[in-house]
């Protein structure tokens, strides 16, 4: 009888300590996915800030080439189809 109180009593304390390694290593397993999860958010969030930052870096070449004469003949050349008064236009219809 004494026998088995004393093996109570020792697994007692070894159930509570594999409880608890249990415990540390799904906490551990969580976090490890939860940072994985998230670098891998960064690293679509940092993908998106280089082109949303190619982006405005165009939008901004852009603003600042809409105020000359240049970018004002190309509009009216492309879109608008004007042309020189003495100038002759050119149109390949081959398809090529």
């Amino acid at each position: 009888m004494a026998r088995k109180q004393k093996y109570k009593k020792r697994i007692l304390p070894r159930l509570c300590v594999f409880g608890l390694v249990l415990y540390a290593v799904y906490t551990l397993i969580s976090i490890q996915l939860e940072v994985s999860n998230l670098e891998r958010n960064i690293s679509n969030l940092e993908s998106s800030i280089s082109k949303v930052k190619l982006e405005n870096n165009e939008l901004e070449r852009l603003l600042g080439f809409g105020e000359t004469d240049e970018y004002i003949e190309e509009i009216a050349r492309e879109k608008l189809g004007f042309c020189y008064p003495d100038e002759k236009i050119l149109v390949d219809r081959s398809g090529n």
